[in-house]
């Protein structure tokens, strides 16, 4: 289904789980708006598992590119989830602000607002917090599931500048491989 979608829009397949990330949080931030965050969850999850098995019943066929990044990709989310499992956050700082945001959409199921004493800079954006709501909610609330929902925007990120090197060169594509293990 993505090979198929890179192929119809022309989207390069590094883009794909960058735009799932941000689709992901677009569509909870809506649903936030009209107070159906957990009901989104479930829709999307739910959807998620009908296009797997369309794509399955249709036959998926992937280029040797694509092949080689969706490898890459996911050998280095084995990793971190190997390397993620069992930890917890030790203290609370400006630059992990966001586990308490989601942790108090997790409890109240809503978005944060002016009433929330628990957050203390309300401008905060949602973005990257609301893609880690979902990943709490389908998982677990336990910390090393946040962190590896964290690292997996961050991956998605970094993973997606292999659309803009050479492609004739595959040094290039391993050098970012092993980065992503320095980087994250």
């Amino acid at each position: 289904m993505v090979s198929g979608a890179a192929r119809k829009w022309r989207i390069r397949c590094e883009f794909f789980p960058i735009l799932y990330c941000a689709t992901v949080s677009n569509l909870l931030f809506l649903a936030g708006i009209l107070n159906l965050m957990p009901m989104m969850v479930l829709i999307l999850w739910g959807g998620g598992y009908v296009v797997l098995v369309f794509s399955l019943k249709k036959g998926v066929s992937f280029q040797k590119r694509e092949l080689c990044f969706y490898a890459a990709f996911c050998a280095v989310l084995v990793y971190f989830s190997w390397l993620l499992r069992g930890s917890h956050f030790i203290f609370y700082n400006n630059f992990s602000h966001w586990v308490v945001v989601v942790k108090d959409m997790l409890l109240t199921d809503r978005m944060p607002n002016f009433e929330d004493s628990l957050i203390e800079f309300q401008a905060y954006p949602l973005g990257s917090s609301l893609f880690l709501y979902y990943i709490g909610k389908l998982l677990r609330t336990v910390d090393a599931c946040l962190i590896w929902g964290q690292m997996f925007l961050s991956l998605s990120a970094i993973f997606s500048i292999a659309a803009f090197l050479n492609k004739k060169t595959d040094t290039a594509f391993l050098y970012q491989f092993f980065s992503a293990f320095t980087v994250c």
